[in-house]
């Protein structure tokens, strides 16, 4: 089966979405009216933008949703869209795609603004010695 596929999730994870085997067509969305080009597409990966805040209550495009069978939303909120996006077969976001980095990027945060490693860092071994640091409170 190749897939039709509109995505707005840039040209970098375009690419990687390019070469699967199930692609047949990939296109980019239009940014003013991303909506467009899901005409004839099964596929629309959607992310937030000005247009859709702007089209908010529009009323749907003629012959909504088309042949699309999933909208795939990257972030976790569909308050950024117009409700009749969500009228499709099938919408999913994608809750808990960056979990881990972003449990990764909080822990970092926490230990750069309560421990002094700066300071600690050692270049080379004669500038090891045991340094206490603050506990995490």
């Amino acid at each position: 089966m190749n897939l039709a596929i509109v995505s707005q999730f840039g040209e970098d994870l375009d690419r990687v979405i390019g070469r699967q085997p199930f692609v047949g067509e990939l296109l980019a969305a239009p940014v003013r009216a991303p909506w467009e080009a899901a005409r004839s597409a099964d596929v629309f990966l959607v992310n937030p933008s000005t247009a859709w805040k702007e089209a908010k209550d529009m009323p749907p495009p003629p012959g909504w949703p088309g042949r699309l069978r999933w909208v795939l939303s990257g972030p976790t909120g569909v308050d950024a869209y117009p409700k009749w996006l969500l009228d499709v077969p099938l919408f999913t976001c994608g809750r808990g795609l960056a979990t881990d980095t972003i449990a990764d990027y909080v822990l970092s945060a926490v230990f750069h603004h309560t421990k002094p490693l700066e300071p600690v860092t050692v270049h080379e071994p004669c500038q090891w010695r045991p340094v206490p640091l603050d506990r995490v409170v």
